[in-house]
């Protein structure tokens, strides 16, 4: 049984790397800019989460207070 497993991981990360795998080669400059804008994005809402967060701390304080 321990075969059978092993045999079917290595098959089935043959078959990943045959048909989708993607070097880092083959990205097309376009594609980088994209993954970089989609980071910068990512980076301000982020940001964003950390004020809200901040935000809700302050007025869960305050309503305590009340």
């Amino acid at each position: 049984m321990k075969k059978l497993i092993i045999l079917g991981s290595f098959a089935l990360s043959f078959f990943m790397i045959s048909c989708g795998g993607e070097t880092p080669e083959t990205i097309s400059e376009e594609e980088k800019t994209e993954v970089i804008e989609l980071e910068a994005e990512t980076k301000k809402l982020e940001e964003k989460q950390a004020d809200l967060d901040a935000s809700t701390k302050e007025l869960e304080a305050l309503l305590e207070e009340l």
